[in-house]
């Protein structure tokens, strides 16, 4: 990244268009480099200073490109894919490398078939590519060929988007408030059976004093009546 970084700062004051894309190829390429929240944010502010690079449209294509990166997943882009530039080989395979870390964050066992389908990998490549990935520290896991399946240990962390925090915030917003609810619920469950505990203890006290009444203690002790 930090080459990356130092091509960037290089080009100073005479940046234009055709650098800003080869920047975001190349970072797309980059081996080894996953978070480029960084990169992102650079070249975003540095277009958004300049009326004619906002005003690129190859330069837009390859930003929204750049966002699927740092957020999204193959999925996404294949979604996407007539509207945007096309992957070179070693990035189609970084795409599909993030997009596996967002899968093993969902999940700690993956089926094959569920990575063939996410990432549009036929059989014979779904092994060699999960062993890229470990041997990328992409993720730590086991590879089950038996049972055709992919145990994962551990993934890299994925920058997430102003979106989907706010998509967190609202769940964790929710979760506090049914949280409160249920606190709420018991506390006025604890409280009626406390209530409830007073009153059958009032009964109780009533009741043995109306045995008390009607059976009343003899004085005399067992012994016989005096005359």
């Amino acid at each position: 990244m930090e080459q990356l970084l130092t091509l960037y700062r290089a080009s100073g004051d005479n940046i234009n268009p055709t650098i800003i894309v080869d920047l975001i190829n190349r970072s797309l390429a980059l081996p080894g480099v996953y978070t480029l929240v960084e990169f992102d944010d650079l070249i975003r502010a540095r277009v958004e200073s300049s009326a004619n690079l906002k005003a690129d449209r190859s330069i837009a294509n390859h930003l929204e490109l750049l966002d699927i990166f740092v957020y999204g997943t193959w999925a996404e882009y294949i979604g996407k894919s007539d509207t945007l530039p096309k992957l070179t080989k070693p990035q189609a395979t970084k795409l599909k490398q993030l997009s596996l870390a967002i899968l093993g964050a969902s999940s700690n066992v993956l089926s094959f078939d569920t990575i063939a389908k996410q990432l549009d990998l036929s059989e014979s490549e779904i092994e060699k590519f999960l062993i890229d990935c470990i041997y990328s520290d992409v993720c730590v896991g086991l590879i089950d060929s038996k049972n055709r399946r992919f145990e994962i240990k551990s993934v890299i962390a994925r920058d997430v988007s102003s979106q989907r925090l706010a998509e967190l915030e609202s769940l964790l917003d929710k979760h506090i408030q049914q949280t409160s609810y249920i606190i709420s619920e018991n506390k006025t469950a604890a409280s009626l059976l406390k209530e409830q505990a007073g009153e059958r203890h009032i009964q109780v006290q009533d009741y043995r004093k109306g045995v008390a009444n009607a059976f009343p203690k003899s004085t005399t002790h067992g012994r016989g009546p005096s005359f």
